[in-house]
């Protein structure tokens, strides 16, 4: 069985702004909560952790604080005992490089493959009698104003010619959402759905399809939880880290995933305990 956890939105800042009257992200939570999902992650024993981009919350103008933020919440994430992955989010853009984003993150590009497997004695371990390769595909949507949001041509040749070389067990990891998920009642999102999708997503779920290898696509951006499937394949947004509550606490969610050969079971921690299975 493969096992990994996924967080996203974390909005490391030392500065909390109110939005439409109201400080809606608790940033001020954001580094004790990272370190419980640290923690949490450590007595999982899990493959592999990732975040799902808007690690920060930029401070227009403020280069050296949003490279302060990032460097901190990285140092948090450096006592994970899985490997990590990372997926840049539109917050990180407004005032850092790709470049700079990517050294600071410990990626070598913006979009890229992970493969991983678990060992015949993780198999027997969970009384499964076969090996797993799970492909992960990290995608890259740009967008420094929040409304220019893109997945570019050459990323999608990208993706269509890594895909040939997927395994039948293959997930997409990406901080906008690529489906078309109900906004209603979404504080962020339901007057603005074009700071939300990517332009491209049409095309993008096309390949996606035809490739006949994807299970599933993860990412956050929305603020809320969602899980949708369209032509087969399960759409997925997780809650921000530390979006407030109606009861005035940070939310508090990460998911835990794990991979069956006929399924994933997500279990979702926090203000929005939940479990769902996504049934292939």
């Amino acid at each position: 069985m493969i096992r990994f956890a996924l967080v996203t939105d974390v909005h490391i800042c030392d500065r909390e702004d109110p939005y439409e009257g109201v400080v809606r992200k608790l940033c001020h939570r954001a580094l004790p909560l990272l370190s419980d999902f640290v923690a949490f992650c450590n007595g999982q024993d899990l493959t592999f952790a990732a975040q799902l981009g808007d690690f920060i919350e930029d401070i227009p103008g403020l280069v050296e604080s949003d490279r302060t933020h990032f460097e901190s919440g990285m140092q948090v994430l450096s006592g994970l005992r899985a490997p990590l992955l990372s997926v840049i989010g539109n917050h990180e853009q407004v005032n850092l490089s790709v470049d700079e984003i990517c050294s600071l993150a410990g990626l070598e590009t913006p979009f890229y493959r992970r493969t991983f497997r678990n060992s015949a004695r993780d198999s027997a371990r969970d009384g499964d009698n076969e090996d797993c390769i799970l492909d992960v595909l990290v995608l890259f949507s740009t967008s420094s104003e929040h409304t220019d949001i893109h997945i570019s041509a050459e990323q999608m040749q990208w993706l269509e010619a890594e895909l040939r070389h997927c395994s039948e067990y293959t997930i997409v990891l990406v901080h906008h959402p690529l489906d078309e998920q109900s906004l209603v009642g979404n504080i962020w999102f339901e007057k603005y759905p074009h700071y939300c999708f990517v332009e491209e997503r049409v095309a993008l779920r096309k390949i996606l399809k035809e490739s006949g290898k994807v299970k599933a696509v993860f990412g956050g951006h929305v603020h809320q939880t969602s899980v949708s499937r369209i032509d087969g394949i399960y759409y997925v947004t997780i809650q921000s880290l530390v979006e407030r509550t109606k009861y005035d606490a940070a939310s508090s969610t990460w998911a835990l995933l794990e991979l069956q050969k006929e399924q994933l079971v997500m279990r979702l921690y926090g203000a929005e305990s939940n479990e769902f299975v996504l049934s292939f």
